[in-house]
């Protein structure tokens, strides 16, 4: 299917947001992980799980958000799992407790997965052969810049916290 140049950008636009958006919220949490780890109370290494558990959830959501999209549809999947993400990452600004955080961290994994593999199922859908291998290059590279963009927000919040 051939697109036409606005409906090239306006597609990108939407996919590459769709599908940056798990990693770069993984790459905008880093610097806030002594925060975590002082806020919640808890040891360095339980604070990284937070990092195994959102790695986790990624890895298996997209294992079955795959599928999910092929049998149901992209729309329903794509947005739901977006609405999931959104909601536990407002969760995650909100618990005390460690536990919870975890488990609130693997489902943002997990939904944000659906964004990962659905964006690159609907590209499939759209394009084809060169037009397809150009679109994916244009979303690998949305995906390169993301932790780039993501802001370092960490010294503004809280100076006393040293990141060196």
């Amino acid at each position: 299917m051939q697109l036409s140049r606005r409906g090239r950008l306006c597609m990108i636009i939407f996919l590459g947001i769709m599908s940056a958006m798990a990693p770069l919220s993984t790459d905008m949490y880093l610097p806030s992980l002594p925060v975590v780890q002082s806020d919640l109370g808890i040891s360095a290494s339980l604070t990284q799980m937070t990092l195994t558990m959102t790695m986790l959830g990624m890895a298996l959501g997209q294992i079955f958000s795959g599928p999910i999209s092929d049998m149901r549809g992209r729309k329903v999947p794509l947005l739901t799992g977006m609405l999931v993400f959104t909601l536990a990452s407002a969760g995650c600004a909100y618990v005390t407790h460690i536990a919870l955080f975890l488990a609130l961290r693997f489902i943002q994994g997990f939904a944000g997965a659906c964004g990962i593999v659905i964006s690159r199922a609907i590209a499939r859908d759209v394009c084809e052969g060169p037009e397809l291998t150009r679109f994916y290059a244009i979303l690998m590279m949305v995906n390169g810049l993301a932790p780039i963009i993501a802001p370092e927000h960490q010294r503004e919040l809280h100076p006393q916290v040293r990141v060196d």
